[in-house]
């Protein structure tokens, strides 16, 4: 079962907009949260999984690189 049918069947809050993203890449400066990778292709990472029941929101992703 994919990530976002998860949260979405535990009724995890899933708040984060295109823009709230973009507003999170730039603070970052496009690098990764944990090794500072400057890349255009980073993931959304949750601090807290959405397997211990953190949702897609501003305050619970930060971009990270594949690695």
């Amino acid at each position: 079962m994919n990530a976002r049918r998860r949260a979405r069947l535990r009724s995890l809050p899933n708040t984060l907009n295109v823009m709230q993203w973009e507003a999170i890449l730039a603070a970052y400066g496009n690098r990764c949260a944990y090794c500072g990778l400057m890349s255009d292709h980073l993931t959304q990472d949750h601090i807290i999984p959405l397997s211990k029941g953190g949702g897609t929101t501003a305050d619970n992703v930060v971009p990270a690189c594949r690695s």
